[in-house]
């Protein structure tokens, strides 16, 4: 056999044989190996690293682990709660324009939420939702109230000021004035005594019965106008019913003086002739 041929031989089956290594064939205490060729295998012992993750802990060592973390949590959160409080300070004391402001909110709001658990953040929302509900709420019974109070003014206004006008006040805004503030407007009951849904402006109008007792009546405008212009407290608010015969003046009221009486009477006949209710 040539030596080409033996090399050949060699290269085509390589000679494998075991390698020992330590006392009793123990390489590393406990590893046998093989030689293939020129390398060399470890069929026992694994060298790679351990996963990600597999590191065990005692109950011990992970409590410390968890009250340490606990720790540094507290610490970072007073950190920036400080630093909320100072931001939410100089917000208070800087003069900042309408979108500076609102930035400035964003961003602590931002921070805030950062701080809270799941839970409060949850809570924050409700609140905050609940909190805009309100204020819509709020706002929608303002307007409501605001509206509503127009309309009882301007109507009761105008419907003193038509009666005022038909009964030949000087000025109607001063039959407003006295009259307006004990007029309501109330709801209009049918012939059963049930609401109609309707409101009509009813005064309430001092007065006093045959026997001079002071009582309440609820008038119309028109019947509370009609009323004063009878009563000489407010004779000077209405104009006269024109010239007056044998020898009366024109009346500032629709009240005209009893002649029978005057006659009958010298103190009231000279107290008409003084007041100019006379002329002769």
């Amino acid at each position: 056999m040539r030596f080409s041929d033996y090399n050949s031989m060699l290269y085509m089956n390589p000679v494998r044989c075991p390698v020992f290594e330590g006392e009793d064939g123990d390489a590393d205490g406990g590893t046998d190996g093989v030689v293939d060729g020129d390398i060399v295998t470890d069929t026992d012992t694994d060298t790679s690293p351990p996963a990600a993750g597999t590191k065990k802990f005692s109950d011990e060592q992970q409590a410390e682990i968890n009250r340490i973390l606990a720790t540094e949590k507290k610490k970072h959160q007073r950190t920036v709660q400080k630093a909320v409080d100072e931001a939410n300070a100089l917000r208070s004391k800087a003069q900042l324009t309408a979108t500076e402001r609102q930035e400035l909110d964003s961003r602590l709001e931002m921070i805030s939420n950062e701080m809270r658990t799941k839970d409060e953040q949850a809570k924050r929302a409700a609140k905050k939702q609940k909190e805009a509900h309100q204020l819509a709420i709020d706002s929608l019974t303002a307007e409501r109230d605001t509206w509503s109070q127009r309309y009882t003014e301007s109507t009761i206004e105008r419907s003193l000021t038509d009666a005022a006008a038909a009964s030949n006040a000087f000025s109607p805004k001063q039959i407003v004035a006295i009259l307006g503030r004990t007029t309501q407007l109330v709801e209009v009951l049918d012939d059963e005594g049930q609401p109609t849904g309707q409101l009509s402006p009813k005064v309430k109008y001092q007065a006093k019965d045959k026997e001079g007792k002071p009582v309440t009546l609820d008038l119309s405008p028109e019947d509370a106008v009609k009323r004063m212009k009878d009563e000489d407290e407010y004779l000077n608010l209405f104009r006269g019913e024109g010239s007056g015969g044998a020898g009366l003046r024109s009346q500032p009221g629709g009240k005209k003086p009893d002649l029978k009486n005057l006659a009958a009477d010298p103190v009231a006949y000279r107290k008409a002739r003084k007041a100019g209710e006379i002329n002769f």
